[in-house]
């Protein structure tokens, strides 16, 4: 892995968070899947076997694989809070959680980091894609 449970979770989450919750599986699929489309196979393999080959590009990488990670972690599903202590004969005081506000926000912090990183490689003269849509050459609709 590029960035470790302990980095991503120093960048992207509370510090009492457990390590459990971030997988090894999840963090990889998160680099496969939208990293190494984003800054290429020689970029990826690059800073995998070292980061200290390129610190400008990995300081990106780390927040925008950890915001990614968290991301992909937040639950999609709306869970409802309360606590017996308050509920009363009428009803309860659950309210929805505001779940899909933290993993959009999550979201919005790994797509700053993308525009950073594309901004990084465009400098560089690199191949890098002017739309987002067009990954390896595919239109995704």
């Amino acid at each position: 892995m590029i960035v470790t449970k302990e980095q991503i979770r120093e960048e992207a989450f509370q510090t009492n968070t457990d390590l459990a919750i971030i997988r090894d599986s999840i963090v990889k699929a998160v680099e496969i899947t939208q990293l190494l489309p984003l800054i290429g196979a020689t970029n990826f393999d690059n800073i995998d076997a070292d980061p200290a080959n390129d610190t400008e590009l990995f300081d990106l990488v780390k927040p925008y694989v950890s915001f990614a990670v968290k991301a992909y972690l937040i639950p999609d599903n709306q869970n409802k809070t309360g606590t017996k202590a308050t509920m009363t004969a009428n009803g309860s005081n659950e309210q929805p959680s505001n779940v899909e506000a933290s993993k959009r926000n999550a979201q919005s912090i790994a797509n700053a980091y993308k525009e950073q990183i594309k901004t990084l490689l465009i400098s560089r003269d690199e191949d890098v894609e002017d739309y987002p849509e067009i990954v390896n050459k595919i239109i995704i609709l």
